[in-house]
């Protein structure tokens, strides 16, 4: 629905339902999927000056390579997002980053 909803030119809600789609995608085992998606909002996310939502699609990518058995990987783009969200200041979405990445 949300994909059908939103409009092209809605950068925003072009994101959001790419992460929450990919998300989805990645629970139910369609990880092929689930990634492209989530680097699909990434790259939408990076055209734009909403850092939070940059930091955000990094932290559902990272959550989606997470669920597909690459901790390695999830790990460097939750370091991505946390950079992110130090840069924009965002000191609660940096403390959940951090808290998600592996010691």
């Amino acid at each position: 629905m949300s994909e059908e909803a939103s409009s092209p030119e809605d950068v925003f809600s072009q994101v959001l339902w790419r992460s929450g789609r990919a998300k989805i995608c990645a629970r139910r085992g369609e990880l092929e999927e689930a990634e492209a998606l989530a680097r699909d909002a990434v790259a939408l996310a990076e055209k734009t000056d909403l850092l939070n939502t940059q930091g955000d699609t990094l932290a559902d990518l990272a959550e989606v390579l997470a669920l597909a058995g690459r901790p390695a990987e999830a790990a460097a783009v939750l370091q991505q997002a946390a950079k992110v969200f130090e840069h924009k200041g965002n000191l609660a979405s940096l403390a959940r980053v951090r808290a998600l990445a592996p010691a």
